[in-house]
This record gives structure tokens, C-alpha cells and sequence, in this order.
């Protein structure tokens, strides 16, 4: 049996975390009807996030947007982001070592100090540290995202 996605959704302008149900939105195609939540929210205020479907240590779902930290360290043993990664989805490029070594489309993470990007590591051990909605500080940007 296949697992059912599960998702995330934030409000940029109320800057919280709305779960999916709240919504009314239905994941199976069954009708939606109107409920007092679209009275708060408005839909361009809304970004949706996906579980990935891996857990960190502590058996916490990872969502796109999670900030994580690691423990990797180059082939000279330095720790290669001290800064941590972003969960992201789209087509990258994979980096191994020193040079990029294909493109790919899926799930990733793109290193905060240096934006090169990354496959998942199904292997490693990972922490989730924050998110880019509420921990700005840790993406160094502005607590603004739209």
C-alpha cells in the first residue's frame, strides 16, 4: 500500500503553520466545501510543503523547507556546511567532491554557505534544526519570505 503524502502549509502573512484539514482540502478528490477558514487566509498568502518521506533522529518528519544539520565532512575531513542545508524540490545539479557531476530532478539540499547542492542522504545521520519560514536567522536573510 502506498503511503498517503502528507503536507505542511504556511501563511506568509500570519507567519503559522495551518494544517491541511483546517482547509478543507480534500487529498482523495472527494468535493471540498467552504469552511470558516478561507475567512482568515487567503490563498496567495499559502506555500505548501511536502514531507519527503524520511525521518530525522529523532523520528521527526523532514518537510521541503527544513533546515537540517549534518555531519558530512570532505574526503580532507572539514566539515562541509557548518551553516546546514534547505530541503528542496525541483532539478539540480549533484555535487561530488570539487566538481558537479549530473543533473537530477527531485528532492535535495542546498548547502546555506555556498548553494551547492546536494542528493539526500539516505544513509546519514540528520537533525532538523529549523525552517525557512520561521528561522530567517538560520538562512541569513531577512524574516520576510514570500
Amino acid at each position: 500500500m502506498l503511503k498517503r503524502p502528507m503536507y505542511r502549509v504556511w501563511d506568509k502573512k500570519l507567519k503559522v503553520f495551518v494544517e491541511p484539514s483546517e482547509m478543507g482540502i480534500s487529498l482523495d478528490g472527494s468535493p471540498v466545501a467552504p469552511n470558516e477558514f478561507w475567512l482568515k487566509h487567503n490563498l496567495a498568502d499559502l506555500q505548501l510543503s511536502e514531507s519527503i518521506g524520511l525521518k530525522d533522529d529523532q523520528n521527526i518528519d523532514i518537510y521541503t523547507g527544513d533546515i537540517i544539520d549534518d555531519d558530512w565532512f570532505d574526503v580532507n575531513g572539514r566539515k562541509i556546511n557548518p551553516k546546514g542545508f534547505v530541503v528542496e524540490f525541483g532539478t539540480h545539479e549533484t555535487c561530488t567532491g570539487d566538481y558537479y557531476s549530473s543533473i537530477a530532478h527531485g528532492y535535495y539540499l542546498r548547502n546555506l554557505e555556498n548553494n551547492d547542492t546536494h542528493s539526500l542522504p539516505y544513509h546519514e545521520s540528520i537533525k532538523i534544526i529549523g525552517n525557512m519560514f520561521k528561522n530567517k536567522e538560520l538562512m541569513n536573510e531577512p524574516n520576510n519570505h514570500s
